[in-house]
């Protein structure tokens, strides 16, 4: 399916939520900035390689030096992959971790730097391949942006695979059972409000295994909340109601307390204390969850 990138990606999700008319997905989150090794072309914008990495790899015989003055003169262009990745989200059944996550990026090759340069050398291959500080040129487009498919995963089914019974209580578990017992998921789901960054590795056993890590859709800067700012009573009870209204829904300083260092875990311990006493501005559903943190602690 090729389908060109505009804007809004409204190309793209009807054409994805024509696949199957029974999953819906909507595009919940788009997080930009990251950039990948590209290929080689030459000054007349002719095709060397599709990947840098492969063909550095193939012509490396042990010595940076040789490889540079074996091509040296040729005018050859190192690009680079920029773009975006979309989170695109549909739900699949009623617990906050049964949704299917979509992860598709908008790709578009631009010059990076001169491959060869008789000013600078690198040390070593993997430095030749992506260096860190080199000349760079203006990152001007040598192809049109496109869409790549990245992954698609049952959150469920990966959760459930990731975690044996005695890990059910990892903190992403917990972060997605705290969810679904507070007030938050009243009238949210999880996967409009957050998505989970997935890093694999291998472990100690070589299995493979995925870092998981939520991603809040909400992308304005959240309202930081030290411990200076950290007080009691109606003016904590207007805090984080105040948090709450600019993020949209219930409980969301506490998520982002999980979270987020911004927001300090102060905050659960003085709510926590306001409750035990005069103080009844939380929903019981929400004081549960709390008091269950209260008595063993956890951060994402």
């Amino acid at each position: 399916m090729k389908v060109p990138p505009v804007p809004d990606h409204d190309n793209l999700l009807e054409s994805i939520n024509n696949i199957d008319p029974g999953i819906k997905f909507n595009l919940v989150l788009t997080r930009s900035g990251w950039y990948r090794v590209g290929g080689i072309i030459d000054s007349n914008g002719r095709r060397i390689s599709d990947n840098l990495r492969q063909w550095a790899e193939q012509n490396y015989h042990g010595d940076i030096v040789s490889l540079n003055d074996n091509h040296a003169g040729r005018n050859w262009i190192a690009t680079s992959l920029k773009g975006q990745t979309l989170y695109l989200t549909a739900q699949t059944g009623p617990r906050a971790c049964d949704f299917l996550q979509l992860e598709i990026e908008k790709v578009v090759e631009v010059q990076d730097r001169q491959l060869f340069c008789r000013d600078w050398q690198a040390d070593d291959l993997e430095e030749f391949i992506d260096p860190l500080d080199y000349p760079r040129l203006e990152p001007k487009p040598v192809g049109e942006p496109y869409y790549r498919y990245r992954r698609i995963t049952s959150i469920a089914d990966m959760l459930e695979k990731q975690f044996d019974e005695a890990e059910q209580a990892s903190p992403v578990s917990r972060f997605l059972s705290d969810w679904e017992h507070t007030s938050a998921a009243q009238e949210n789901l999880f996967h409009q409000r957050w998505v989970l960054s997935m890093t694999p590795y291998t472990d100690r056993f070589g299995e493979q295994r995925h870092m998981i890590t939520p991603l809040s859709t909400y992308t304005d800067e959240i309202m930081e909340i030290g411990d200076q700012l950290v007080e009691r009573g109606a003016t904590l009870a207007n805090l984080i109601h105040g948090f709450d209204r600019r993020l949209g829904y219930p409980m969301a300083w506490y998520f982002f307390m999980l979270h987020n260092k911004k927001v300090s875990t102060r905050l659960a311990e003085a709510i926590h204390l306001d409750l035990m006493g005069a103080y009844d501005y939380l929903p019981p559903r929400d004081i549960k969850v709390l008091y269950q943190w209260i008595a063993r602690p956890y951060s994402i």
